[in-house]
């Protein structure tokens, strides 16, 4: 990507997108990248990154196990925990999916050269955070951390609201989709659900090129993936943030 200048979308209409988040606490922009950015991004995540499966653990904090260690030999170790945290999922909250720490890969030298660590170090720059700024009408907005994720056949996150604490202060969440051709009614819907009622408010579908910001906190959740999906959800999460 050292030949290929990233940058948003010079066509974008920034000013109209604030109005829809500053109305509706969430907005969705196709084409955030020129066409050109785009499939050089969807190139890196489809082909290079080095994935974990990533599930909630018993006691609360991200269970990681490198793709590579995927193998037979510890299946029997694995499925198990996958099967306990399903469970728990239906009383409190659970999530699975593949992950790459984009920002923890970049700021501690893992990976040198890997060619999404330019990516990463847009996405925490001035451009992208000043778009953050003016997106969600914060001024504290300082920058924004990041990581891939990949969703296969079964893969979801419960339902849930990003908190913030002392050290980390959320401002809003994004999802920056890199999925191509997707239907419908293969899952992996970012559900917005009404905190009274239950309802889904929204359920907006996985999109190629297409950044989603919402308010944190925010009710959510990523529906489970179809089991006949004929695809890979994938895409950057991370947060603008106010703490440095």
């Amino acid at each position: 990507m050292t030949d290929l200048t990233l940058r948003l979308n010079p066509a974008l209409d920034v000013a109209a997108h604030a109005e829809t988040y500053a109305r509706e606490g969430r907005v969705q922009i196709r084409d955030i990248f020129e066409p050109e950015v785009a499939n050089v991004l969807s190139d890196i995540l489809e082909t290079s990154i080095p994935w974990s499966l990533t599930f909630l653990g018993p006691d609360g904090k991200p269970t990681k196990i490198p793709a590579q260690d995927l193998n037979d030999r510890n299946a029997a170790t694995v499925r198990p925990q996958i099967e306990e945290m399903i469970r728990r999922s239906g009383q409190d909250y659970g999530f699975i999916y593949f992950s790459f720490g984009m920002t923890s890969s970049l700021t501690s030298g893992q990976h040198p050269n890997h060619p999404i660590h330019q990516l990463t170090a847009f996405l925490m720059g001035e451009e992208f955070v000043a778009f953050g700024r003016t997106l969600t009408g914060d001024a504290g907005v300082r920058w924004a951390d990041s990581q891939a994720t990949l969703y296969r056949p079964g893969d979801f996150i419960g339902l849930h609201v990003d908190q913030s604490d002392a050290h980390v202060q959320r401002v809003a969440a994004y999802t920056l989709g890199f999925t191509g051709r997707w239907r419908s009614d293969w899952g992996g819907q970012l559900m917005f659900h009404d905190d009274q009622t239950g309802d889904v408010t929204a359920g907006l579908l996985p999109r190629w090129n297409t950044l989603t910001v919402f308010n944190v906190p925010t009710l959510h959740s990523v529906a489970p993936v179809a089991p006949y999906a004929q695809g890979a959800r994938l895409s950057v999460v991370g947060w603008f943030r106010s703490d440095l």
